[in-house]
């Protein structure tokens, strides 16, 4: 019989633990983090790493941006803006990569779907444009411009 799915893996587990010790803004090599396992963390066992820092996230809050050719350097909250700010940049390039998308699908082509793909690929659509226009850098900086705005907004707390 297998071993349950919930349960991590030895070489997790070993990463978490030495991803922990390090401090905010602190970096931990790849080397290290290699060596800690036995194994490669940037080729074969890379899926292990992603597992460390998705746990990490999500269960103490820990995260960690990637330092080019180096390692991990562990977050602190401006780090942490800079990988949302990566985050909106990304959701804006899709939208507009989904909108060029729905402009190659001819009239001729709308005709061929049932009346309710036809519904789904226009709302679609709208929800793009909206992702679109809302993640443009332009409309963000003005948001960041307009406090007052944004503080008469109600949004949900983030925890």
């Amino acid at each position: 019989m297998g071993k349950p799915t919930w349960m991590r893996t030895v070489e997790t587990t070993e990463l978490i633990t030495r991803l922990q010790e390090v401090p905010v803004g602190g970096v931990i090599s790849y080397g290290e983090l290699s060596e800690a396992i036995g194994k490669n963390v940037c080729k074969e066992a890379c899926g292990y790493l992603q597992s460390a820092r998705r746990i990490l996230m999500a269960e103490q809050h820990i995260m960690f941006e990637p330092v080019r050719g180096t390692g991990l350097r562990r977050c602190d909250a401006q780090g942490k803006t800079r990988a949302v700010d990566k985050k909106m940049k990304g959701a804006h390039r899709a939208a507009v990569r989904g909108l060029k998308t729905l402009d190659h699908i001819t009239e001729v082509e709308r005709t061929e779907l049932t009346p309710e793909q036809r519904l789904r690929l226009d709302a679609s659509g709208i929800i793009l444009h909206m992702i679109s226009r809302t993640t443009s850098p332009s409309i963000i900086n003005k948001m960041s411009d307009g406090q007052e705005v944004l503080s008469r907004l109600k949004l949900p707390k983030v925890s």
